[in-house]
């Protein structure tokens, strides 16, 4: 059974955007979400750059600074979603 995260959220900060911060057990992520319809353009996890990792690490720290939690580790990760097909009026 997958355990569900204490939260998950998305946040506009001073420094920039995090798209998920979920955290569980002392543990918090902060994960850039990249989705893909093709391979055209290349990986997901490839768009996030120097500059891109540089803000989501100060928005990071902002969070963490604000925070009143306590985490014993952080990480970091890129979610890459690869959409195979768009269905139109689905819902």
């Amino acid at each position: 059974q997958v355990g569900i995260p204490d939260f998950v959220q998305k946040l506009q900060m001073p420094y920039g955007e995090i798209d998920i911060i979920a955290g569980k057990g002392g543990k918090l992520i902060f994960a850039e979400v990249k989705t893909r319809l093709s391979d055209g353009f290349g990986a997901g996890r490839d768009s996030v750059g120097s500059t891109k990792r540089s803000r989501i690490r100060r928005a990071a720290g902002y969070f963490l600074t604000h925070s009143k939690g306590h985490y014993d580790s952080v990480d970091f990760q890129v979610i890459e979603i690869h959409v195979a097909q768009i269905c139109e009026n689905e819902f």
